[in-house]
């Protein structure tokens, strides 16, 4: 997803959320970038510590509204599988998030 576009979805939905003050103003950064995957954080303040957990499920709903409202997907984790033959033949499969598969001989790399 474009950064800037990510960026504004995040601030938009943080002046949207009724538990939110505006000072300090929120703010959004992308922090990370893990496995080709962008990690964001938006910093934001309550009034209350008691309306952490009422402001985090009223900003996941207007970030995920806003996210759909512009298309954008949220990736899921990679993560890779290894099945192995018990069945005495010298193979395995490894299989990727993204779908790509790769067959090879037990012990080779």
């Amino acid at each position: 997803a474009d950064t800037d576009e990510v960026t504004k979805i995040l601030i938009a939905a943080a002046h949207r959320c009724s538990l939110v003050i505006d000072t300090p103003a929120p703010e959004a950064f992308l922090v990370d970038l893990q496995q080709g995957i962008q990690i964001f954080e938006l910093r934001i303040f309550a009034a209350e510590m008691g309306h952490r957990m009422p402001l985090r499920h009223e900003m996941h709903q207007l970030i995920l509204a806003g996210f759909r409202e512009h298309g954008i997907d949220m990736p899921f984790p990679p993560f890779q599988m290894r099945l192995e033959s018990i069945d005495g033949r010298q193979s395995s499969k490894t299989m990727t998030s993204a779908g790509k598969t790769s067959r090879r001989t037990a012990g080779s790399l």
